[in-house]
């Protein structure tokens, strides 16, 4: 059992176990709901990631750090976009995942293409914050 009492002032607990990967969870205020979704989506982007970038092939260990570098600079990218979009639209930060997501989808582009774009600056928060698919 892994506690996040003290852990930015929440009080949840997140529990792995069951030896299928379940994963329970219990909250006493809301702000340790709002935590305990972050580390669930977290979980969950990781093990996605995972499996879009699998390898039957033996790697090479530079071809691991390599590989893991590249996604933890795409998954900080993309919290780095979520943090723009919930700052320029006064909206939660699931709310802006959820209005990234919809921008990638709507104008069929990768949604790591979309967080680079918006962390590079070439693209404006204010497209996507504008209306639901940035149109």
């Amino acid at each position: 059992m892994h506690t996040c009492r003290g852990l930015l002032e929440v009080d949840a607990a997140v529990i792995v176990g069951g030896g299928r990967g379940t994963l329970q969870t219990m909250a006493a205020t809301e702000d340790g709901a709002a935590f305990i979704e972050l580390v669930a989506q977290a979980l969950a982007d990781s093990a996605a990631l995972s499996l879009m970038h699998w390898s039957t092939e033996p790697a090479r260990v530079d071809d691991v750090i390599t590989r893991v570098q590249s996604t933890l600079a795409a998954k900080a990218a993309l919290e780095i976009a979520k943090g723009m979009i919930a700052v320029y639209g006064h909206a939660e930060v699931g709310e802006a995942g959820r209005r990234l997501t919809d921008y990638a989808r709507h104008h069929r582009v990768s949604l790591a293409d979309t967080a680079h774009a918006l962390v590079s600056r070439t693209m404006d928060p204010t497209v996507i914050v504008g209306d639901p698919h940035g149109s």
